[in-house]
């Protein structure tokens, strides 16, 4: 997969409904984080990146520099977890 794997820091306000899709289908469907307490107030604050495998948006973390530099909210759809895009 390294060679169609793409991780680039996101456009966060442009790419929102992408990232967020992501981590619903991840923490709220899989499981079983509550949907209130997924997305937060934090998420405006972070830099958000997203990998992308042939085109398709596979994965998503968020970085907040505002608390040390905490990486969180790492999800990868199932397909394409163990093998690097993590």
């Amino acid at each position: 997969m390294a060679d169609n794997l793409e991780v680039y820091l996101a456009d966060f306000i442009r790419e929102r409904e992408i990232i967020e899709e992501l981590r619903v289908r991840v923490f709220v469907r899989e499981q079983g984080v509550p949907e209130d307490l997924e997305m937060d107030e934090r998420d405006m604050y972070c830099q958000h990146f997203l990998a992308r495998c042939d085109g398709i948006a596979i994965g998503t973390v968020r970085l907040d520099l505002e608390l040390e530099g905490k990486m969180g909210r790492l999800a990868v759809i199932q397909p394409y977890r163990r093998r690097g895009a993590g």
